[in-house]
């Protein structure tokens, strides 16, 4: 009889716990990739490319100060624990305040995660993600979208019905400003890929 090695991929399917990632994430060989976990399923998905590193990159730049000075912290993907056999990564989030040394964010811990959307896990981003992060009650929900010489911003917030609806929306040429959660101020065109 031939013992078939163990792969977590295969043998943790439908299993997977923060504990279980903390063990066995990221898996040897594999691509860089992103992990997340939906009811201890694990999805993995590949890093979008360069539209969403620009955009990311320069979108976190664009709200560090603002942030900062309202008493709040940006982050770039970090792991968010949605409950004990799920999680997210979103590309940035903004915590209520910053943190040292953490691998694992709570959802409390979370003022806004921000999402930039991506064909390849459209529903996830669109649905999935927004209904999870509403139900821990962060407080605003981000998403970006680029297109080839487009960009659209909206941002969410969170009604006393537990649920997200449009605070703010603006494209390509328009002004993306809002007061909260904090001051902010910019051209959604600054996030499109330029050099």
């Amino acid at each position: 009889m031939t013992v078939r090695p163990f792969d977590p991929l295969i043998d943790l399917d439908g299993l997977w716990t923060v504990e279980l990632a903390r063990r066995y994430l990221p898996i040897e060989g594999m691509p860089p990739t992103r992990y997340e976990a939906d009811n201890g399923r694990l999805r993995m998905s590949p890093r979008e490319g360069s539209a969403t590193s620009w955009a990311a990159t320069h979108l976190a730049f664009v709200l560090h100060e603002p942030a900062l000075a309202a008493g709040h912290a940006v982050y770039l993907a970090m792991n968010v624990r949605t409950d004990i056999n799920s999680w997210i990564e979103p590309e940035l989030m903004i915590l209520h305040e910053g943190v040292q040394q953490q691998h694992w964010i709570e959802g409390g811990q979370v003022l806004c995660p921000i999402e930039i959307r991506s064909s390849s896990s459209y529903n996830r981003d669109r649905i999935d993600k927004p209904a999870m992060c509403a139900q821990l009650g962060m407080p605003y929900y981000l998403y970006v979208e680029i297109r080839t010489d487009e960009a659209e911003v909206e941002l969410l917030r969170l009604g006393s019905d537990g649920r997200y609806s449009t605070h703010v929306r603006a494209q390509s040429g328009e002004l993306f400003e809002t007061a909260e959660p904090f001051a902010m101020s910019f051209d959604p065109a600054e996030l499109l890929e330029s050099y």
